[in-house]
């Protein structure tokens, strides 16, 4: 059974945001709203396409936010009521500074009671039907942390 329109997503116009700003720099704790503002202004073509989806409880009663902080971290897309993330990585991900830094954001956002999905910018193009069923099935499962631990924000304390 498709649980899912099964169309092809295709890339909007443009080439989505400049990732910039340097894969080990920290994130300072007074700057992740307006982040947020600005990534929404700025998505990547993958995160748009991924956004039409999800957007409008496109996944039956299930709401999610885009570009929604959380502490010092601005999460791609978020459903509040499972305390899902989801989080799409284009090629910059790669590098090693890149990959410890999301572990470390990782870590903190599983201490937040938060769960991150992780998926490739071309595995939304090239296999959307089963990004999409991954996303579901993890929406399935019931909150793991219906009151999650407030942390502080970075800089303020342990």
């Amino acid at each position: 059974m498709q649980l899912f329109v099964n169309e092809p997503l295709l890339p909007l116009a443009g080439e989505g945001r400049d990732e910039g700003g340097g894969a080990g720099m920290r994130p300072r704790p007074d700057l992740p709203r307006t982040r947020a503002r600005s990534l929404r202004r700025g998505q990547t073509d993958a995160e748009a396409a991924l956004w039409r989806l999800l957007r409008g409880r496109g996944l039956d009663v299930f709401k999610f936010r885009r570009q929604h902080p959380v502490g010092p971290y601005v999460l791609d897309f978020f459903c509040a009521e499972r305390h899902l993330a989801i989080e799409l990585d284009g090629a910059g991900h790669t590098e090693t500074c890149q990959v410890q830094h999301d572990q470390r954001r990782d870590e903190y956002l599983r201490r937040a009671g938060i769960r991150v999905l992780r998926y490739w910018n071309d595995q939304l193009w090239d296999e959307q039907q089963s990004v999409l069923e991954d996303i579901w099935r993890h929406l399935q499962q019931p909150n793991p942390h219906p009151h999650p631990v407030l942390l502080p924000r970075a800089g303020e304390g342990a």
